[in-house]
């Protein structure tokens, strides 16, 4: 696991668009901009393990409903991310928006699981991409199955 958001924005200038007051287009600015956000905050880490790229979660109690299972907001913010990421990495300096998200939440993750979001695209058009994310628990489960849609700009 690598810490994509501080080592591949800072350092792909693809990416450089993401980081406000970037003028130059180099980069540089991306550490100061990418310490914050919803998937530092949650703990996501990506992965780009045997050519595909992941996005992955150790479910802590502050990921759990009142119940003791994975949030669905938890599990949609994995699926939403990792299609984003997804549009960024088949993008030539074009920024993707998610538009829609719809998902279906099959099973249960509980605390100390480790669940892994996997996408594979549905169309990858010049003003929208379409994705499937699912996301799996232990022992390959599948938990979740989302359909993103992200207008691309």
């Amino acid at each position: 696991m690598s810490d994509f958001f501080s080592e591949t924005f800072c350092r792909d200038k693809k990416f450089a668009y993401l980081c406000p007051g970037n003028t130059q287009n180099d980069g540089q600015n991306c550490k100061h901009y990418l310490t914050g956000g919803l998937h530092r905050h949650l703990g996501m880490e990506l992965s780009h393990e045997g050519g595909s790229t992941s996005l992955c979660l150790t479910v802590g109690p502050q990921h759990l409903t009142p119940f003791g299972t994975l949030s669905g907001g938890v599990m949609l913010a994995l699926e939403e991310t990792l299609a984003g990421i997804l549009s960024v990495e088949a993008l030539d300096g074009r920024r993707p928006m998610g538009i829609s998200v719809s998902a279906n939440h099959l099973a249960a993750a509980r605390e100390g699981d480790r669940v892994r979001a996997c996408g594979r695209a549905l169309h990858l058009g010049a003003t929208t991409h379409v994705w499937q994310i699912e996301l799996r628990g232990e022992g390959d489960r599948l938990l979740s199955v989302a359909t993103v849609t992200n207008l691309i700009r």
